[in-house]
């Protein structure tokens, strides 16, 4: 699966009447337990990905002090990748940022929910959401410039913003430039985003490449390099540089899901799908590889095959641009079964 370069927000208001204290009816905390220890607790279900649980547990410290900044950030979080719910995240990311003001983190977080909000909105409040999102952003990478996650945030808004939001190549291209200054391999792929987004391939290319010299035993540079030559036909040098993905990243889902593509586009579909099990083997809920798993089963006319993966996928997956194409082939591979 190529992955854009952009933060990965969990590893990365008060709350007000209905909220989410409210939606979970949460008792209060023990004596004994300390607001403190229930937001450390409920930080480390967050980074575990352990939202139901780290909802709950961040809810009591904030019954035990409502003027937790992180217990707030993070919850905030928690309600953002589980829930989707941007309007309460919002909510408690900007009481943190109220509570502690000088957290570059909680700016990005902050920008994140905008972000996404923008993206959701209409014409009418979509550029205003999208204005907030680049002042969080800038804001945090001007409280730490040398937040790479931040700056990586601030340059993916410079690149797919429009010009009355704030967007601008050349305003991301001097957050590459700041960024290999802080860390020369993430700069480089940094540089090597924009070039792809300028169609500048040989550029992107040279890029990616002086990279994997720069850092030859991390993965995401040859996943990214991978694909561009998937995308400019060049497949065999495609699947050799996705099988050197896997080589360097032992134990991780996704490069045996890139290499499955890698194969699935030269033909060789058996082998795509051992990849894509292997990937599954690694991490059962690696949703992505499902779907690769349904157009392999297609290619092979096993439509019952292929319709228990999309099947399980939107068990994953079950809102979103790509649930909806998966409905809409799983409604197709039905079909042909009657």
């Amino acid at each position: 699966m190529r992955q854009v370069m952009a933060v990965m927000i969990v590893v990365a208001g008060l709350l007000a009447a209905g909220g989410v204290l409210a939606q979970q009816e949460t008792p209060p905390p023990s004596p004994t337990v300390t607001s403190q220890t229930l937001t450390e607790k409920g930080i480390a279900l967050v980074t575990q990905r352990k939202f139901p649980t780290a909802k709950t547990t961040l809810a009591r410290a904030l019954v035990a002090n409502p003027a937790d900044a992180a217990a707030h950030a993070y919850l905030g979080l928690a309600l953002l990748n589980h829930d989707r719910d941007t309007e309460q995240a919002a909510t408690h990311l900007e009481e943190a940022v109220r509570l502690e003001p000088g957290r570059a983190s909680y700016h990005h977080w902050l920008g994140a929910v905008y972000a996404q909000q923008a993206v959701e909105s209409g014409l009418l409040s979509g550029p205003g959401l999208a204005r907030k999102a680049r002042a969080e952003y800038e804001k945090a990478v001007e409280l730490d410039p040398a937040d790479i996650e931040a700056r990586t945030s601030l340059m993916e808004f410079y690149l797919g913003a429009p010009g009355i939001a704030g967007g601008s190549v050349a305003k991301a291209q001097e957050q590459a430039l700041a960024m290999t200054e802080v860390d020369r391999y993430r700069g480089l792929l940094a540089q090597a985003r924009i070039a792809e987004h300028e169609k500048n391939d040989p550029d992107a290319e040279r890029l990616y490449r002086s990279a994997i010299v720069v850092t030859p035993a991390e993965g995401e540079a040859y996943n990214q390099l991978g694909y561009l030559l998937l995308r400019t036909k060049r497949r065999d040098e495609a699947v050799a540089t996705f099988r050197k993905y896997v080589e360097v990243s032992p134990g991780e889902a996704n490069p045996h899901d890139s290499l499955a593509e890698g194969l699935l586009a030269m033909g060789e579909v058996s082998a795509s799908i051992a990849e894509y099990r292997k990937a599954l083997e690694i991490d059962p809920k690696f949703s992505s590889a499902f779907l690769g798993l349904a157009q392999c089963h297609e290619r092979k006319n096993e439509w019952v095959e292929a319709q228990k993966a999309l099947e399980r996928f939107l068990e994953l997956v079950p809102e979103g641009r790509r649930a909806d194409e998966a409905r809409d082939k799983l409604e197709a591979i039905k079909k042909k079964q009657r």
